[in-house]
């Protein structure tokens, strides 16, 4: 078995054996694009907002301050909602957005 690429290229965008239904159109996003990718905006937030200009004693601060961000950020769905989504991937269906 060989490994599958992450990214594709013109001649492989599509994953052998991939089958795209017509009503679902396939959008290929650059390779390098950490701005595309929402997990990297909810890094970026945190590390912005909850654990920017600190200094750690150890390994179990580091670790705590992380569990204390995350929570912080996790118990706030607007907030989640507001980083992560993006208004040209949603889709609309009948009026409502998923």
């Amino acid at each position: 078995m060989t490994a599958q690429p992450n990214h594709g290229t013109a001649k492989t965008r599509r994953p052998r054996g991939l089958v795209v239904p017509d009503t679902i159109t396939l959008l290929h996003l650059p390779a390098s694009s950490p701005e595309l990718n929402p997990m990297e905006l909810v890094w970026q937030y945190l590390r912005q907002n909850t654990l920017a200009n600190r200094v750690f004693r150890d390994d179990r601060q580091i670790v705590d301050a992380c569990c204390d961000a995350w929570n912080f950020f996790a118990n706030d769905p607007a907030l989640v909602a507001s980083i992560t989504s993006r208004h040209w991937a949603q889709v609309k269906l009948r009026g409502r957005r998923y």
